[in-house]
């Protein structure tokens, strides 16, 4: 583990150090004292008598620590002393970073690991997910250290790990913010307003996107310049976890979070987010892909958790439970393949489901205007297990309801009126010949076909109802007037 320093200053506390220092990298590894001509490296800080470095300019005796341009004084200290501690102090982070490794390499949890680390940085620490999702959190047990300005704070606190999730109002301050969208090892600081909070943040990456976020927030004392680098360390072996877990559970948390949001709203950097996580997936930005919503026969709606486990394994195809239903992101290629169309009906067969299919489209920006069409189109189909139905039919029959829930009868077409009036006194079927004529678009063969009479039939009383009625068939708005009177049956 390389440290800067800031946090030999940091360490060194006891002793009361002055600090001089710019620059800080982190890059140090080990230390020596300093004597004759040694060659200097890069990776170590040097420590001597302030007698012996400064010479007859020397103002105080003590201890000097240097790395390049930057030093530390300890004055009136002994060199044994102050190089002890600072030996200590490469020993406690080492063991601390390589104690870590080890149990990433046993397969420790996240909250293990910042369980762990808590000693460590002795503050609050927390990971969400790239949607703010609370994912784990350790906290110290030295409460009584809280300083009273901080008492708020901690009840802020509480309520963020009782309901998993950071404030909205939070959220929506960080988002204002370009850095948390920059992949970037960086910590940086925010200050939650309301509780003058500072709050030190590391972005957590994986395969090139914004995965989640490390924060240490600043309860028991104030921040100093060396905790950036232990936060830039921890927020590294955390991405090692996620490397070595594949992002595992919560990956697949971040993903659903993202799709949540979309088939809720529009959401433009969710469908940034998404988008790149899809692209990670192998999908290509411009493809089309179609949405389903599937349902179960039997009304059975705990079993969707386990078909979306099914679904999620096959390739092109993404799900999540969302408002007690289970959608399905499909790539349009992988829907015009027959394995994957078999694939699909055996799984929904096989747990009682089925499907609507909404139409293709491009954008996930599109997602929630999808979900309401299948929602509607949902309650207006008749499910047969395993079959995969298309939406706009059932579609048609919610906007006829609503038609006839909402439209007053008087606006219909008088040439129904008077086409039911002559078939019930002539006992003739004007009135059905129209509406088939109308729903086989005005082609005559398809009419005869749909009422079983010949085809010169259908033409005596199409013209029959013209005579009738005075309706020009050739007119598009009445045409259509007449298809709508039709649905308000």
């Amino acid at each position: 583990m390389k440290l800067t320093m800031w946090n030999l200053y940091d360490y060194l506390e006891a002793y009361h150090p002055e600090a001089y220092i710019k620059e800080s990298d982190m890059c140090l590894r080990s230390a020596r004292i300093l004597y004759g001509d040694i060659t200097l490296k890069k990776s170590t800080v040097y420590l001597a008598n302030m007698e012996t470095y400064f010479g007859d300019e020397a103002e105080h005796s003590g201890v000097i620590c240097v790395h390049e341009k930057d030093y530390i004084l300890l004055k009136d200290q002994e060199l044994d002393v102050i190089f002890d501690e600072v030996l200590n102090c490469f020993e406690f982070y080492n063991d601390w970073f390589d104690g870590c490794e080890d149990m990433i390499g046993e397969g420790c949890t996240l909250q293990e690991l910042l369980q762990y680390s808590q000693p460590v940085f002795k503050n609050v620490l927390m990971l969400t997910d790239a949607g703010h999702k609370v994912l784990c959190a350790a906290i110290a047990e030295q409460s009584e250290c809280v300083p009273k300005e901080r008492e708020k704070a901690f009840q802020y606190l509480d309520n963020v790990l009782e309901t998993g999730f950071m404030p909205v109002g939070d959220i929506l301050q960080a988002r204002n913010m370009p850095v948390i969208y920059e992949l970037s090892s960086l910590p940086y600081f925010v200050t939650i307003e309301k509780l003058s909070l500072p709050v030190l943040l590391r972005n957590i990456s994986h395969n090139n996107l914004i995965w989640g976020y490390l924060s240490e927030s600043f309860y028991y004392r104030e921040p100093s310049k060396g905790d950036a680098c232990l936060l830039e360390n921890l927020g590294k072996l955390v991405e090692m976890w996620v490397a070595c877990n594949g992002g595992t559970k919560q990956e697949k948390e971040h993903y659903i979070s993202l799709f949540h949001h979309l088939l809720e709203r529009k959401n433009t950097e969710a469908e940034i987010r998404f988008r790149k996580y899809a692209e990670a997936l192998g999908w290509d930005q411009t493809c089309n892909k179609y949405l389903l919503q599937i349902g179960n026969a039997r009304n059975d709606t705990g079993i969707y958790s386990a078909i979306a486990r099914q679904l999620n394994g096959m390739e092109g195809c993404l799900s999540c439970v969302y408002d007690d239903s289970l959608y399905l992101l499909v790539h349009s290629l992988k829907l015009s393949e027959k394995n994957t169309v078999s694939r699909i009906r055996g799984i929904l067969r096989d747990s009682h489901c089925y499907a609507v299919v909404g139409p293709q489209f491009s954008e996930y920006g599109s997602l929630a205007e999808m979900r309401r069409l299948l929602c509607i189109a949902e309650q207006y189909c008749e499910g047969v297990s395993g079959e995969l139905m298309d939406c706009s039919g059932h579609v048609l029959r919610y906007m006829k309801e609503i038609l006839k829930e909402h439209c007053d009868p008087v606006l219909r077409h008088p040439a129904l009126k008077i086409l039911d009036t002559y078939d019930k006194v002539n006992k003739t079927e004007l009135y059905r010949t129209l509406q088939c004529y109308l729903e086989s678009e005005r082609n005559y063969d398809r009419t005869a076909e749909q009422m079983f009479i010949h085809r010169n039939t259908v033409k005596y009383r199409i013209e029959r109802v013209v005579e009738l009625t005075g309706v020009d068939l050739e007119e598009q708005d009445q045409r259509l007037l007449l298809v709508l009177s039709y649905a308000m049956e």
